[in-house]
């Protein structure tokens, strides 16, 4: 199986930890789980994360993008996720582009790149997956 990035916004932390279940649960390795810091902050406000802190995060994040088979990209993203996206695919990792709102929101033409590919869910993605790996 593969290992996999999942990037999403924060405000889509709940999404994005559901697919990453579903992602290990089909057997993929997750290089790193950020959601779990949205969920402590979620549980406790009252901590804003300090600039040390979130180099740390930012770092961490970096390697589980570049360390990566590919990533899977949770529309809508924020600035971090586009970052991510960006990285990835300056390395050459493909992009999986998971749009569930397919026909709302702008479209950028970075999602229609090479190596950019657009599905409407995990389990597409899992099919993807498993006709590059028998081929």
């Amino acid at each position: 199986m593969a290992k996999v990035y999942v990037a999403s916004s924060l405000d889509n932390w709940k999404s994005a930890s559901h697919n990453i279940k579903l992602l290990k649960d089909a057997g993929h390795t997750i290089t790193y789980d950020w959601t779990v810091h949205a969920e402590e902050y979620e549980n406790d406000t009252s901590v804003a994360p300090t600039a040390n802190r979130l180099r740390a995060i930012a770092s961490k994040e970096l390697q589980g993008v570049s360390s990566a088979d590919c990533i899977v990209v949770i529309l809508p993203g924020g600035n971090g996720t586009h970052f991510e996206f960006g990285v990835a695919y300056s390395l050459g990792i493909p992009v999986f582009l998971m749009d569930q709102r397919r026909s709302k929101g702008r479209k950028t033409s970075f999602h229609y790149l090479p190596n950019v590919i657009r599905i409407s869910s995990i389990s597409e993605f899992n099919d993807q997956i498993n006709d590059e790996r028998s081929n």
